[in-house]
């Protein structure tokens, strides 16, 4: 449920992306890789909008999952540890209380930086936003953001995310104020810790970077920040 709240943006803009241009919300992984025939039978794993794969356990009182990864760039969810996928299956300990839950390289996922009880009361969470590079290093996304509750919306904003190189960029539509600020931008899959960063800290055993930084939803943004 924490992780449904913290990714219920990037839930509402994979719904909005679905209306607009028929793009499932809710995908099989032969939608993601066609071209890998491994994936055609599998039925137990799904994307949820464009890199969140989710892995359940599916046995009863089971402790342990066996999935599939792709032959990609993914990162556990949480810690954000990179995991090269090699096109075969993996098996990992699960809790009861836990469910396996990988980052799709290649994506920039808006979310909040933490959870909370209610929609009501997540609106007033500020967004981080990780970034997992691809095996080229970019990685894109989006953001859909409205006043959650109109039929009809007065004012949109439609923003979209880039990074390649080092560079990270926030462009598109700006319109609606959700009166909450980008707190802190997550940079998965980093290998040492860059220099003159100021704000930063970094996670050497799971190779992450995180800045904090206070970056209104309202205008366009751009930084470097590896």
């Amino acid at each position: 449920m924490s992780i449904r709240y913290q990714l219920l943006d990037y839930m509402y803009t994979a719904v909005y992306r679905q209306n607009q241009t028929g793009l499932p919300t809710l995908n099989p992984l032969f939608f993601n890789y066609p071209e890998d025939a491994n994936t055609y039978p599998i039925d137990l794993q799904l994307f949820l909008g464009d890199g969140i794969l989710v892995s359940p356990v599916t046995e009863e009182n089971s402790t342990t999952v066996e999935f599939y990864l792709p032959d990609d760039q993914f990162y556990e969810w949480g810690t954000g540890k990179p995991v090269r996928g090699e096109g075969s299956y993996v098996s990992a300990e699960v809790d009861f209380t836990d469910i396996t839950v990988h980052y799709k390289g290649g994506v920039v996922y808006p979310q909040r930086v933490e959870s909370a009880n209610t929609t009501t009361a997540l609106r007033t969470k500020g967004f981080n936003i990780v970034i997992a590079p691809g095996l080229d290093g970019c990685a894109s996304g989006s953001l859909y953001l409205d006043d959650g509750s109109s039929v009809v919306q007065d004012t949109v904003s439609e923003i979209d995310f880039w990074y390649e190189s080092g560079k990270f960029s926030m462009t598109g539509s700006f319109e609606y104020d959700a009166g909450v600020n980008v707190e802190t931008i997550t940079l998965l899959g980093v290998e040492s810790e860059p220099e003159g960063l100021e704000h930063a800290e970094y996670d050497a055993d799971n190779k992450k970077l995180v800045l904090h930084v206070d970056v209104p939803l309202t205008g366009r943004y751009e930084a470097t920040i590896a």
